[in-house]
């Protein structure tokens, strides 16, 4: 099968799927931790953080893949703003990764 070029309304519609499937998971996963599962805050607040973390894993997985799929061969300000999002999520993901062991080696 021949592939065909994706357009940039597809690429578009890519990235304004994908940026907010891939960021606020990466925001949310750090209160999520620290409210649902490490301290609970009302009954059956583990069960409801036991959910919410694999479907977060999922809408991350989903908007990496359509990140993934902004960024294909040609570099044009579609791909600059995927890098952008990207380059967001590692700071996020690093500053989430810096709390979540303060979290756990709390005095």
């Amino acid at each position: 099968m021949a592939q065909t070029k994706a357009t940039w309304q597809e690429r578009e519609s890519s990235l304004l799927v994908g940026a907010p499937l891939v960021l606020l998971p990466a925001i949310a996963i750090l209160p999520t931790l620290a409210f649902l599962i490490v301290s609970p805050r009302f009954a059956h607040a583990r069960l409801l953080g036991c959910v919410l973390i694999p479907l977060y894993g999922a809408a991350e997985v989903y908007g990496l893949g359509r990140l993934a799929f902004c960024m294909r061969k040609q570099f044009d300000v579609i791909s600059f703003f995927a890098a952008g999002v990207l380059f967001v999520l590692v700071v996020v993901m690093t500053f989430t990764g810096v709390m979540m062991v303060g979290l756990v080696f709390r005095g």
